[in-house]
């Protein structure tokens, strides 16, 4: 389960102080679909950087699986992230060709072509 609670984040520049969210709580459950909603600049795209742990909040705390984000080391939000979340961006995210395996890092086409040969090499007849 992704959870939060009491979530806030505010934003300080200056003399300029924004509170974008402020005790937001939440719960996503594994297979459930959640739209967010809302107009242009009322915190949309920031709660979810704060729920995939991509950015902290000012306060509360949003949990995955049971463990608290922000106690946890970058390495291992990003492994919870990694095995448990999934980031769909807008479309303007998307690379201009519109072709995206063409666009891919180098480490990802790298991964993809040895499980190819693996497969390959399970799949050839015993000699």
């Amino acid at each position: 389960m992704l959870r939060a609670t009491g979530l806030t984040k505010r934003f300080t520049e200056g003399r300029l102080d924004v509170t974008v969210l402020q005790g937001v709580d939440l719960q996503v459950h594994r297979g459930e679909t959640l739209a967010i909603v809302g107009t242009s600049g009322s915190g949309k795209s920031t709660l979810l950087h704060l729920m995939g742990g991509l950015d902290a909040p000012t306060s509360g705390k949003v949990e995955l699986k049971g463990e608290d984000l922000s106690s946890l080391s970058p390495a291992r939000q990003g492994e919870l992230r990694n095995q448990h979340l999934g980031f769909v961006y807008q479309f303007h995210h998307l690379p201009a060709s519109g072709f995206c395996l063409s666009d891919s890092p180098p480490a990802a086409r790298v991964q993809r072509a040895r499980q190819r040969r693996h497969a390959a090499v399970d799949s050839a007849p015993a000699a």
